[in-house]
Formats: structure tokens, sequence, C-alpha cells
């Protein structure tokens, strides 16, 4: 047992969280594409075949599967755009980076735990001194990971914008019930950028770091594990950013009158209806991020299991 195995095995629960996470997000993002009728033309197959990438490829797949029964584009106002905002629009080119990010960490970690990483490795009766314990490449695709949840947090809150912004939207000023009287989910914007912040702020590389040790022997260290507890923290905001787009996505719906019908979004928001308060008037709305959140913890367990 090296002393790596904590962080390996971090690594390997950070690998599940990360898939659930991003599963749940998607599912979000279909409830904000039903609540203003964007376009879903963005995931045509022939768009993804024309770029060639493969995260890009499946997170259209998985959109095109979550939305497919949905109400066609242009419902929601007959002032449709020509083109939906970037949030809408380039979803597939952020998130896929976000899914190939978390292929090449769950590649790296089956690695490391099937790895013979002792020093010295003893093989056919030789003891042959090596640096297998070091831990650079699991580090690297860790920061890397944050690198992509980075991305995916700022258009995650730029959707949130969106939805508030009665240009984009169709809707109220910020889903007020009564616009100039009421401020709606106004402070909610404000929760999701700075989540998105804070996912930014955690994405800073450990490559960066550099650490001698040692005597100088030990001159180089990969920090994976410290990438591991940034990587952790990042999902935990994440979690907020994607519970509050729920809860302003549950409202935009409610305002418009509309329920999702998409084949993978319209059990999430039975769920929603469920949970969070229906009620359109001013209310202290951090609790109706809480009980997203509550809600959005069960659907993890509901792809777990």
């Amino acid at each position: 047992i090296s002393s790596n195995a904590l962080t390996i095995g971090h690594a390997a629960l950070i690998c599940v969280d990360s898939e659930q996470l991003q599963q749940a997000w998607l599912t979000v993002a279909a409830l904000s594409f039903e609540a203003i009728a964007a376009d879903p033309v963005v995931f045509d197959e022939r768009v993804q075949v024309a770029h060639g990438a493969s995260g890009q490829t499946a997170v259209a797949a998985r959109m095109r599967e979550l939305l497919r029964g949905a109400a066609p584009a242009g419902d929601a106002t007959s002032d449709r755009h020509v083109q939906d905002p970037y949030p809408f629009r380039v979803l597939p080119q952020v998130d896929g980076v976000a899914t190939e990010a978390l292929e090449t960490l769950e590649r790296i970690v089956t690695g490391e735990l099937g790895a013979r990483a002792e020093n010295a490795l003893i093989d056919g009766g030789e003891a042959l001194p090596n640096g297998n314990f070091h831990a650079a490449r699991l580090a690297a695709a860790l920061d890397v990971l944050r690198a992509a949840y980075a991305q995916s947090a700022s258009l995650i809150a730029a959707r949130v914008s969106t939805l508030l912004d009665p240009r984009l939207s169709g809707l109220t000023p910020f889903l007020a019930e009564r616009p100039g009287v009421d401020a709606g989910m106004m402070m909610l914007e404000y929760t999701a950028h700075a989540a998105a912040a804070e996912v930014r702020l955690l994405a800073t590389p450990m490559a960066t770091q550099a650490v001698s040790a040692s005597l100088g022997v030990e001159s180089h260290a990969s920090l994976a594990a410290t990438a591991a507890r940034r990587s952790a923290e990042a999902l935990e905001a994440m979690r907020t950013l994607v519970a509050t787009e729920l809860a302003v996505a549950m409202r935009a719906l409610r305002l418009a009158g509309r329920t999702a019908r998409g084949a993978g979004s319209a059990e999430l928001f039975a769920r929603a209806v469920q949970m969070l308060p229906p009620g359109l008037e001013d209310r202290a709305f951090g609790h109706d991020v809480e009980l997203a959140a509550t809600l959005l913890a069960e659907w993890v367990e509901n792809i777990r299991s």
C-alpha cells in the first residue's frame, strides 16, 4: 500500500460522483430548454459529425434523448430569435469537454488501481528502484476535470441569467409574478454566478505548484491529493449551481403554464412539482435551492441504482 492509496481512492469516488452529477445537470438543462422552448436543432447528429468531437457527440445524443417528445421550438413566444443564446446553443460543445475529461480521469484511475507502484519494484528476485509511485498523470487529469467544470459552470450560470432575462426568455423580468413590484428570482442569479465563480477559482491547476523536500532528493511532487480535494470542493459548488438552475427552470415552466414533456425531463419535472413550492410570490428562494439540491441528490441515487 503506497501513500497514493488515499488519493487514488478519493479520485475513484470523484469519478462516480462526477458521472452522476453530469447526468443530473444535463437533465436540468433539458428542463431549461423546455422552459423557453429553445431550439434542439443544436443537438442534431449532423452538427456533431461536422465537428467530430467525441464528448460533444455524446452530450448531444443524451440531450436528444432527454428532449424526445418535447414541444417544438418556438412555442414559448411568437417573437422567436433566429438563434438561441450561447448558454443553449453551445451546450454540447462546452459540456462535451467535461465528458471527455471525465472519461480520461476514469481511464487513469482504473490504471492506477491496478498499477504496481511500489518502490523498489521486486521482479524476478531483483530490486528495481523507480518512480512509479509518482502521481503526475492523476493530478493532471484531476486538474483537467476542474478546468472543464469551470467552463460548464459558467455556461450554467449564463443559462440562469437567460431564463431571468425577458428579452431572451419571453417571460417576465426575473420571472416575477408582478414585474416592478416583485423581485422574482433576481437574487438566485447572484447565487448561480457566485457558485460558478467558486468553481473557476478551484480550477487553478496543482501543476503550477512546486515542492522540494528531503534535502532536495524529493524535488518534485504531483500534489494529486490536493487536486482531488479541490475537485471534490468543485463538485459541491456545482451541485449548488445545478440546484439553482433547477429552481429557476421550474419557476419559468410554471410561469409559462407549461409542462415538461421530454422523455428524460418529464420525470424530473414531475418530482420537482411535488417538492418545490408552487407559488409565484416573492419568498426566501434559498429554501427552494435547498429543496432542489435534496431532490437532485435523490435523483442521483436513482441513477446509481
